[in-house]
């Protein structure tokens, strides 16, 4: 158990009002049974589109995605919420994406602090032609680094699996992120087939990353 005063658990969502304003609502437990409330308008932010996923760490800090697209964040202290533009539609990657074109954010997790690990969709041009992949990358003091892409290989694997994509399992806010990373056997896209009782799907490995320390493992 934790003294008083001290941050047990920090919760967070999206609210409407019933003027129609949208919100975040951020509540922190703390030892002792207390509970702290702050909240956070969105209606500067109102052309990005409705909030569609909000989650948020420890000590406060909440990110939120926008329209299916946006990413903003909150942190605590500070009046406001900002637009993580380092992760906008349009925004380039640079190394290793190269030519890289952010689409739309997938997924996000946040951590102490503020740092970030998204799941990107991001448009590549390849002999000429537009290629849709993913990118898991973290943004910490707005500079991104990408961990792992499409096309990676899979350490310790057979020749021919690569990446081909990922989701995050919800984290606990404390800074560690499991990551699911689905990969392609032999470059070949399984999808996700079902036919009576049976299935088939693209394997899948666990990554964990750690926000207060980010790198891919």
């Amino acid at each position: 158990p934790r003294g008083p005063g001290k941050a047990v658990r920090t919760l967070c969502a999206a609210v409407q009002t019933k003027e129609g304003d949208s919100l975040l609502a951020i509540a922190t437990l703390q030892g002792g049974g207390a509970v702290s409330w702050r909240t956070v308008e969105l209606g500067a932010l109102e052309k990005l589109g409705p909030p569609t996923l909000v989650e948020c760490a420890e000590d406060g800090s909440t990110a939120v995605i926008l329209g299916g697209a946006h990413v903003a964040l909150a942190r605590p202290g500070r009046a406001g919420v900002e637009v993580v533009k380092a992760l906008a539609p349009g925004s380039r990657l640079g190394a290793p994406i190269g030519s890289g074109e952010v689409q739309a954010t997938r997924d996000v997790a946040v951590g102490p602090g503020g740092t970030l690990l998204a799941v990107l969709d991001v448009t590549r041009t390849v002999d000429g032609g537009a290629v849709l992949e993913q990118a898991l990358v973290v943004v910490a003091k707005g500079a991104v680094t990408v961990l792992r892409k499409s096309g990676d290989p899979v350490p310790d694997a057979e020749a021919g699996e690569v990446v081909h994509g990922f989701f995050l399992k919800r984290p606990t806010g404390a800074g560690a992120v499991l990551v699911v990373e689905s990969y392609l056997e032999g470059g070949v896209d399984r999808g996700v087939r079902i036919s009576g009782s049976e299935y088939a799907l693209n394997p899948q490995r666990l990554l964990a990353v750690r926000l207060d320390s980010p790198k891919a493992a």
